[in-house]
């Protein structure tokens, strides 16, 4: 299984059909935080759900990558792999729900009228996916929904997840960014917003860089956790709904201010701190999105 969308090619090709996520690397970044932060915090869990991820029906797959790294490192990449499955079986019509990646949430400029979000959407899968992991009996059930819980989590912090820009230049929405062309600098490539945002942090699928930069991220001084106040608020629907929502709003459109074409050959260059705060930004939602998988899983998991 390959990464697809690396960032070189992001910036410099157009990128026209939507991204339903983080890209694969960013979903495991995640999965190795929520790894290590059961391991310290919640070990009990960490077994318990070490346990589950091995009745999932891919599981003979995953343990085809498991072997390219040593043993006691397997259950983090057994991890790190439950974290990106949902994007792996895309098209697979056993398991594969596009729909689900995301909500558009509207944000309106200048009084444009704004469609309701669809459904089913993010919100209304990870409900429905967090109840089957608390409740269902069945291993296999619980182990699917576990690795959408692990998913979509990672999608809510994601501010292009949360909503759909809609302004007299996107009367119907612009798809979380989807339509909406930027260019990096002013001979660089065009990329759809939502791409941009897709990789902004790693590109890469190999183990050890993810681990490496997942631990550099946890060590960062501006991003302890007595610096994360977000993590009080413990609902799923307020990740999504406020948070996210507020930064698209504020820092992806900066308040309907940011300029971008409907088309490639419109595409408008990126204000020059756009990059730097985007990045900065997208750290602080991964770190996030991972401490808070392994208390909701200490609290689901039993």
């Amino acid at each position: 299984m390959r990464v697809k969308l690396l960032l070189l090619l992001l910036l410099t090709t157009v990128i026209c059909a939507p991204v339903l996520a983080w890209n694969k690397p960013t979903h495991m970044m995640i999965g190795a935080i929520t790894y290590s932060e059961l391991k310290t915090a919640h070990p009990a869990t960490l077994v318990k759900v070490i346990v589950l991820l091995r009745a999932h029906p891919e599981y003979a797959e995953w343990q085809s990558e498991l072997v390219n790294v040593s043993a006691p490192e397997r259950d983090r990449y057994l991890f790190m792999l439950a974290s990106r499955w949902p994007d792996d079986i895309r098209k697979d019509p056993r398991y594969d729900h596009p729909e689900w990646h995301y909500i558009d949430l509207p944000i309106t400029v200048d009084t444009t009228s704004a469609e309701a979000p669809a459904s089913p959407n993010l919100l209304e899968a990870f409900a429905e996916n967090e109840k089957i992991l608390r409740k269902s009996t069945n291993a296999t059930e619980r182990a699917i929904a576990l690795c959408w819980v692990l998913h979509l989590i990672g999608d809510g912090h994601c501010p292009l997840h949360a909503v759909s820009l809609f302004s007299p230049q996107f009367p119907r929405g612009d798809r979380g960014g989807n339509k909406f062309f930027v260019r990096t600098k002013d001979d660089g490539g065009v990329v759809n917003l939502h791409a941009l945002w897709d990789g902004l942090l790693i590109t890469t699928d190999k183990y050890q860089t993810i681990c490496d930069r997942a631990i550099l991220l946890c060590n960062q001084a501006d991003l302890t956790r007595t610096k994360l106040t977000e993590l009080r608020d413990t609902e799923f629907r307020n990740w999504v709904k406020h948070e996210s929502y507020a930064i698209a709003k504020t820092i992806v459109y900066q308040n309907g201010k940011l300029r971008g074409g409907t088309r490639k050959e419109q595409a408008v260059t990126l204000p020059d701190t756009y990059l730097a705060t985007a990045k900065t930004t997208a750290q602080r939602r991964v770190l996030l999105a991972g401490y808070r998988t392994a208390a909701l899983l200490a609290k689901d998991v039993k």
